[in-house]
């Protein structure tokens, strides 16, 4: 792994280390690049930009992030490029801080020193984070047709609209008080 995308906590100055790089999508994408999970059908490079602070014995990550994936849209089933971004706040410590309260010692992450992070892993788990599972390729989608199933983006349904033999065809005869 590049020591571009490896940060030694024992290593940070008390000025801290900052980064503003593109992350290929074959890195992204490379199941043998890091620990947590690679990402797939990445549709270009990833930018990361962030910064890491020392404070105290804690380690604060922040960092703005952007990528784009193809990914199939639920309305309409076709393939389109889903962008997405984020921003993220991590807290990294050797031991745990006794000084704190429980609550904010929650947030901080004990690492083993000399505390390599590597950037990849923490943009992959970002970004599943940040996944939805469900997505449509525009708020204008029209969706296909539930009766010929035809793209109503891409085409005119030629199907009559008879639902009559649905077994909900009873509801649409049904009249409710407004």
């Amino acid at each position: 792994m590049s020591d571009k995308v490896c940060i030694n906590l024992q290593d940070i100055s008390a000025a801290g280390k900052s980064w503003n790089m593109d992350i290929t999508a074959a890195v992204l994408m490379d199941v043998n690049c890091g620990d947590v999970d690679a990402l797939k059908h990445v549709c270009d490079d990833a930018h990361w930009q962030g910064a890491i602070e020392r404070a105290y014995g804690v380690y604060t990550l922040r960092g703005k992030w952007s990528v784009s994936v193809l990914r199939q849209c639920d309305r309409c089933m076709d393939k389109f490029e889903w962008g997405i971004k984020g921003e993220c706040a991590r807290s990294y410590a050797f031991e745990e801080p006794l000084d704190m309260e429980e609550e904010e010692r929650a947030d901080i992450e004990v690492v083993s020193p000399p505390g390599v992070l590597n950037l990849v892993d923490v943009l992959r788990e970002e970004v599943w984070l940040a996944w939805k599972p469900c997505v449509i390729c525009k708020d204008s989608c029209k969706g296909l047709c539930q009766g010929c199933g035809v793209n109503l983006n891409h085409d005119v349904c030629q199907c009559k609209g008879d639902y009559s033999d649905s077994p909900f065809a009873a509801l649409a005869k049904m009249k409710f008080d407004a």
